[in-house]
């Protein structure tokens, strides 16, 4: 209901009564006898009684205005102008009192424009504390001071969230300067910088759009961009500047994110199309390397130790094992070895491994393990997991070249969400891992970037290939699992390596199953594709009394198969062939003979045989390039002979 200011006033000591504030008045009958005013004086009372009925005449526009105001219609708003009329100075003796003189003013319009802009300030207040952005609004003073004259509670919020104590009372009234140097310790620099670019938006007289320099508040780093506009005034000068701020710092973190995620993508593409490149390079000379090393070993076990070629035929020998150590890297770093999983306790391996590593890293350096009790077990390849750590344990010994602490570390972890993130092709789930850490010289972040990259190296052209780490780098990726280096110059350097757990037990050590073999000569079918190897493994199996068929593919394999009336004891087989691969060869085989004994050979992989890359830990494997002796040691063994 509106307001109504209601009159309602009786004469000081007239006599005059009402019975209630805004009621008309009303004389009583013997008002001349008990008033001070005389019977005589006629023209005062018609004058009284004229003032009364004015009186009555508002209460009547009163309690209309009430009964408008109880209505459904728009409510009006009345103000009183009340000016006390005295007696005139002619009064009888004993005359006095007052009678009040009432206006009313209808002030409805000016009453709904006072509520219209409440509304709307409440509008503006709720929008304003209601933003995300932090607002400031600053007063420009002459001197260019900027005083912070209001602020939303944004401000506020964001500050106490990144751990600043302080109120609005500490901040209003203040130079924006001041608060940014003292209260809140930005630094004068940061200070320097916001000082200019109000200047800036005060001479363009328009808004300006910034990105603010990374602020590291006890919370972490803090990125914002900013927008001041100025407030111009009538006369044109800048009076205000606002000044609105969005905290960007989660927008920043995803594309520090994205660019560290894209450059981990090209680092692995690079690293996938190098892996493929020394792939198919090894393969080539893997076969070439066994006909020179073969055929170098048949020399030496011709020649005299006095006669004068022998000397040639031995410096041939170790050309081709260097070379063939060589492609052995780049297959493993390329993820094509033939890989024999066994399921592991890693705690067994690095145990296994500490004489051996004592010896490698010398007295002056510390060797030290921390092993989890729990540890869940791995599938890997015993050989090459031994590999992995001599490696890491050799690098790290030549970071401290004056000693140090090397580590050993084991332990199960679980990789969350935030960490596949931050790590290109990482699943997140459950893990084992395996961390070696060293306390020598460490990395700057560009060296950091190419460790794993074939041929890259720090040290002298005398101490290492730059094979090192690729090679574990492919055996761990090879073996499912994920490696990474954390390190900074002068704190040393520790590697992880995340391999996936497995439910199954350990794995025994192998025990000789074979039985002797009977009295007879045994047939070996060989199947290779390369013709020097072929022909080089022919000529050792014959020269150590075998019956040999060979053939130069897989289904060249089956027809000389068919056609031998007798046993053939043993299948000697590439893997990788036209037309039709060991594995099916071997397959068809094994139905028609089920006593076939199969030995697969190769040093390279990538086809459906292998799946994984890796061979079934029941099949048996002859890493190419052989020498002459391994292969009949391996020959031997499977057939159960001495």
């Amino acid at each position: 209901m509106g307001t109504v200011l209601e009159c309602g006033f009786a004469p000081a000591d007239t006599g005059l009564s009402s019975s209630r504030i805004g009621l008309p008045l009303q004389l009583e009958p013997d008002v001349c006898e008990d008033s001070k005013i005389p019977t005589s004086s006629t023209g005062e009372i018609d004058r009284l009684r004229q003032r009364v009925e004015e009186l009555e005449r508002f209460e009547s526009r009163r309690q209309q205005e009430e009964a408008l105001n109880d209505s459904d219609e728009p409510h009006r708003h009345l103000v009183k102008n009340a000016n006390e009329t005295h007696w005139n100075d002619g009064k009888p003796d004993g005359a006095h009192g007052t009678v009040p003189d009432l206006t009313a003013l209808d002030i409805t319009a000016l009453r709904q424009a006072e509520e219209a802009l409440m509304e709307s300030e409440g509008r503006l207040s709720l929008i304003y504390n209601s933003t995300m952005d932090l607002l400031c609004l600053m007063k420009v003073e002459p001197g260019e001071i900027y005083r912070i004259s209001s602020m939303n509670k944004r401000v506020i919020e964001t500050a106490r969230f990144y751990n600043y104590d302080v109120s609005e009372q500490d901040l209003i009234g203040r130079q924006a300067d001041v608060v940014m140097e003292q209260t809140l310790k930005f630094g004068k620099e940061v200070t320097r910088f916001a000082l200019a670019r109000f200047r800036e938006a005060i001479r363009a007289g328009m808004p300006i759009h910034y990105e603010e320099a990374p602020l590291q508040t006890p919370k972490g780093t803090y990125y914002s961009e900013t927008t001041l506009t100025p407030v111009v005034g009538r006369d044109g000068n800048c009076t205000y500047l606002l000044y609105s701020s969005r905290d960007i710092t989660e927008r920043k973190r995803a594309e520090n994110l994205l660019k560290d995620t894209e450059v981990q993508l090209r680092q692995l593409q690079k690293m996938e199309s190098i892996g493929r490149l020394a792939g198919g390079v090894a393969h080539d000379f893997n076969n070439m390397l066994t006909a020179i090393n073969g055929y170098a070993d048949l020399l030496l076990l011709e020649l005299p130790a006095a006669d004068p070629l022998r000397m040639n035929a031995e410096e041939i020998k170790k050309a081709g094992n260097r070379a063939a150590d060589l492609v052995r890297q780049l297959l493993a770093f390329s993820r094509k070895q033939i890989l024999q999983p066994k399921v592991l306790n890693l705690n067994l391996v690095v145990s296994d491994n500490l004489k051996i590593l004592r010896r490698l890293i010398g007295e002056d350096v510390e060797l030290a393990t921390d092993l989890a009790s729990d540890l869940l077990n791995v599938k890997a390849d015993p050989a090459q997991t031994d590999q992995v750590i001599l490696n890491l344990v050799l690098n790290a010994r030549d970071a401290m070249p004056e000693g140090g602490t090397l580590t050993l570390q084991t332990a199960n972890v679980v990789l969350d969400e935030q960490f596949a993130l931050r790590h290109v092709s990482v699943a997140p789930g459950p893990y084992v891992l395996l961390a070696i850490t060293d306390t020598g010289t460490g990395m700057d972040e560009m060296t950091l970037s190419r460790i794993f990259e074939p041929f890259f190296t720090t040290k002298d052209e005398e101490r290492g290939t730059g094979l090192g780490l690729s090679t574990v780098y492919g055996i761990v990726k090879q073996s499912g699992g994920y490696i990474w280096a954390q390190s900074e110059v002068g704190k040393g350097t520790t590697f992880k390596i995340y391999f996936p757990p497995v439910e199954e037990l350990a794995d025994q050590p192998e025990t000789d199953i074979f039985t002797a073999a009977e009295e007879r000569q045994m047939t070996v079918l060989i199947v290779e594709d390369d013709e020097i190897v072929r022909t080089l493994a022919c000529q050792i199996l014959r020269m150590n009394g075998f019956q040999v068929l060979e053939a130069s593919n897989g289904r060249q394999g089956m027809d000389v198969a068919e056609g031998h009336p007798h046993v053939i004891d043993l299948l000697l087989t590439d893997v990788i062939m036209p037309q039709m691969n060991g594995k099916d060869l071997a397959d068809r085989l094994m139905r028609s003979r089920p006593g076939l004994k199969v030995l697969y050979m190769s040093g390279y992989t990538s086809d459906p045989f292998v799946g994984r890359e890796i061979l079934e830990p029941e099949a048996y494997f002859l890493s190419k390039p052989f020498t002459p002796n391994a292969l009949m040691q391996r020959v031997r063994k499977m057939l159960g002979l001495k």
